[in-house]
């Protein structure tokens, strides 16, 4: 059996370890989920006008979840290890992380170009010269170390990238490729690129997720119509922390 509760709740935050505390800002948005257990007081009755029970409360839980920015003026999102409160009354209180602290690993998502925080020029993809057009054969799967070659982030979960590629055989070569893919396993892969069929040297564009494995890098493999005859250009667009 349930029971109705009531909140009348107040959420300030601190952005000085609890020195002070200031309501939250309009443009933030906060959800709070409460869990209450009941135990009735009375459990045998010795007539059926005694069988209405009132109910006790005998443990009660509280989670909540905070997303936003700073100050109605800042549109920087939290990215510091702050405090979220949840007050009820004068006295009960309870102490949230905020989900985009990245000082405690809790905040997880996707950076685009124009997000805060990210790592290359506002606006433009991550590049890397080792992939921006050079000429290629037929390779077998390579890890490509993100952090290293494109810039990104350590331990990232996933990129968002765009790979193009052309061949100067590719109108009668079969089962050309640039695949990306998370694993070292040979034509598996989430992300590809086939230039088959298409005229010589036409460029071909494909863009998608690939997630990374466990360091936070992906793999590559090639499939060339002969020795250097596969152009390849790779840009990220994105990726999730």
């Amino acid at each position: 059996m349930g029971a109705i509760v009531g909140v009348d709740a107040l959420v300030v935050m601190s952005t000085d370890n609890g020195t002070t505390w200031l309501p939250l800002p309009e443009r933030n948005e906060f959800s709070i989920n409460i869990k209450v257990d009941t135990a009735e007081h009375k459990v045998f009755v010795a007539s059926l006008a005694d069988a209405w029970s009132d109910k006790k409360r005998t443990w009660m839980s509280w989670s909540g979840s905070l997303q936003g920015y700073y100050d109605d003026a800042d549109d920087t999102i939290y990215e510091a290890d702050e405090t979220v409160i949840v007050q009820s009354g004068s006295t009960k209180r309870v102490g949230i992380d905020t989900i985009f602290s990245t000082a405690n690993a809790a905040w997880s998502g996707w950076v685009y170009p124009y997000t805060t925080g990210w790592v290359g020029t506002a606006g433009a993809p991550l590049t890397s010269t080792s992939w921006d057009g050079d000429a290629h054969s037929t390779e077998s799967k390579t890890k490509i170390d993100l952090s290293a070659v494109f810039g990104c982030p350590a331990s990232i979960k996933a990129v968002l990238a765009t790979v193009s590629c052309r061949d100067s055989g590719s109108a009668g070569t079969a089962g050309l490729f640039v695949i990306l893919s998370p694993n070292n396993t040979a034509s598996s892969g989430s992300l590809a690129c086939r230039p088959s069929g298409l005229t010589n040297d036409y460029v071909k564009t494909d863009a998608g997720v690939v997630p990374c494995d466990a360091s936070g890098d992906l793999y590559y493999q090639l499939v060339a119509s002969g020795a250097s005859t596969l152009d390849v250009w790779i840009e990220i667009w994105g990726y999730c922390l």
